[in-house]
């Protein structure tokens, strides 16, 4: 049997389940992380993965972060789509700068993921004393939860 170029079946992305798995496991993650106190809201990473994703100008990790993003705002309890609006703005005006700066991979990792707590948490108070909002408290688990994602931005 003969095949013509045109009739041939091409997709571009062959895994597209496969590429879904994470959010799948994000979502239960948050679940327990929801419950279980001592398991990171896992910010820094998603940060991480959404700067990843947009130097890479990748669409499907891009929808696939925001989605994550999303689904940990909801679990927190955060006002929708701030942490997603803090991080573009990051992403667009302090990280060139940032990575202008800071030459060491491994450093610039490390502020990547401290700034997604602090820098978002300086951002939501700002934020509530607009809106005249009630003014959120920075949470001493933050830091234990930015040595932990350190050390887990550190690994991809």
């Amino acid at each position: 049997m003969q095949t013509f170029p045109g009739m041939q079946r091409n997709r571009a992305d062959q895994n597209a389940l496969t590429r879904l798995l994470p959010a799948l496991f994000f979502v239960v993650y948050e679940a327990l992380a929801m419950r279980y106190l001592f398991l990171p809201p896992l910010f820094g990473v998603l940060f991480f993965f959404y700067i990843r994703a947009l130097d890479r100008q990748d669409s499907f990790d891009f929808f696939l972060a925001v989605f994550m993003i999303l689904v940990a705002e909801a679990s927190k309890g955060y006002i929708f789509l701030s942490v997603l609006f803090f991080y573009t703005v990051s992403y667009f005006f302090l990280l060139p700068r940032l990575r202008n700066a800071v030459s060491c991979r491994l450093c610039l990792n490390g502020i990547i993921v401290a700034y997604a707590y602090i820098g978002y948490w300086a951002f939501a108070v700002l934020f509530a004393n607009m809106f005249a909002l009630a003014t959120p408290l920075f949470d001493y688990r933050a830091v234990f939860y930015i040595a932990i994602e350190f050390f887990l931005v550190g690994l991809l």
